[in-house]
């Protein structure tokens, strides 16, 4: 999660797929 956290500032977008696919999962 902490990489996740980490782009957050340069990629919002990305972020909020990674959380739904890590919810997924």
């Amino acid at each position: 999660m902490s990489g996740v956290l980490e782009p957050l500032q340069a990629n919002p977008t990305i972020i909020e797929d990674n959380c739904f696919i890590g919810a997924r999962s």
